[in-house]
C-alpha cells in the first residue's frame, strides 16, 4: 500500500504540474491545483483514512460473518486489506497511468472506479465463499520418511 501511496503522490505532481490535469478528489483539490507540491504532505492523511476505512471494514464483516466456521479474524483482515489494494490500484493507479500515457478520455475516472470497485467487491466475496467452505491447516504437515 505505501508504494501505492507514493506512486500516486509522484504520478498526481508529474500529471497537475506538468501535464495540466485536474484533481479529481475534491477535498484536497483547492490546495493542490495551485501547489502541487502538497500532494507528500497530505500522502500521510491518505494512511491515515485508508486505515479507517479497514477498521470499519473489517468491524462490519467481522460482525456479518460470525455465522460462518471457518472464518477467522486474521482471515478476515487479510481479505479486507486486499479487496482494498485492489480498490485503489484501479481506481487511483490506473487512472494516473492511462492519463500520463495519453488517455485523456472524459469518463476515465468513473471507468476506473468501476473497475475497482466491482473487482474488490467480486474478490471479497469469492474469497469469504472460498474459505467458509474449507478449514485452512495452519501448520505444517508431518515430513514422511
Amino acid at each position: 500500500m505505501a508504494l501505492f501511496f507514493i506512486f500516486d503522490a509522484i504520478s498526481s505532481y508529474y500529471a497537475i504540474g506538468y501535464l495540466g490535469a485536474k484533481e479529481g478528489n475534491p477535498i484536497i483539490a483547492p490546495l493542490v491545483q495551485k501547489n502541487p507540491i502538497l500532494f507528500f504532505p497530505i500522502m500521510v492523511f491518505g494512511y491515515i483514512l485508508v486505515y479507517v476505512i479497514y477498521f470499519i471494514l473489517k468491524t462490519i464483516f467481522l460482525i456479518i460473518l460470525k455465522k460462518f466456521r471457518y472464518i477467522t479474524k486474521i482471515l478476515i483482515e487479510k481479505i479486507v486489506l486486499v479487496s482494498i489494494s485492489i480498490f485503489y490500484f484501479f481506481t487511483v493507479i490506473l487512472n494516473n497511468s492511462l492519463y500520463i500515457l495519453g488517455f485523456k478520455a472524459p469518463g476515465m475516472l468513473r471507468i476506473c472506479l468501476s473497475i475497482g470497485l466491482s473487482a474488490a467487491i467480486i474478490y471479497g466475496i469469492l474469497a469469504l465463499y472460498m474459505f467458509s467452505r474449507k478449514k485452512l491447516s495452519h501448520s505444517l504437515p508431518e515430513p514422511t520418511i
